[in-house]
């Protein structure tokens, strides 16, 4: 079975109780299976982190990348590698979906999925831990990965 539909079977449930979770899951999944269509799963992958990294339309790029950046570090990802792979896979998101001709290659879409898989699992558990006591919406999260941040 796939590692991502894996993921979604053990956590989606939380999907019902924090519906900030539904639109990241759906595109991760869509990112997944629909890796022949190479911009396609490229968009949607980044779709997913927008979604759970990003809260307004401002900044998205530096939020998206820091906040990816330090969710990342937790896994094991190098934090300032990650971040500058961010900030140059958002730069190609821009250009594909604002008429350029360039498509990523394979494995720029390949690493992002990882990437957004990755952060998707790490919200499923940090929520998953946190049911019963108080949720944390994205905001909250996004305030202490950016607290975090600033502090390094």
């Amino acid at each position: 079975m796939d590692s991502t539909k894996r993921l979604i079977d053990k956590y989606g449930r939380l999907n019902n109780r924090l519906p900030f979770l539904r639109i990241p899951s759906e595109y991760c999944y869509r990112a997944r299976i629909n890796q022949d269509v190479v911009g396609g799963s490229f968009v949607d992958a980044m779709v997913c982190l927008e979604a759970l990294l990003n809260e307004e339309p401002n900044n998205i790029k530096f939020k998206l990348s820091m906040r990816g950046a330090l969710m990342l570090g937790l896994s094991g990802f190098d934090t300032n590698k990650t971040l500058s792979r961010l900030k140059e896979l958002y730069n190609l998101r821009s250009r594909i979906v604002h008429g350029s001709r360039k498509r990523p290659k394979v494995e720029d879409t390949l690493g992002l999925i990882v990437y957004a898989r990755r952060c998707l699992l790490s919200f499923y558990i940090l929520c998953f831990n946190r049911i019963g006591t108080q949720t944390l919406p994205p905001r909250i999260l996004s305030k202490i990965c950016s607290k975090k941040l600033t502090k390094q």
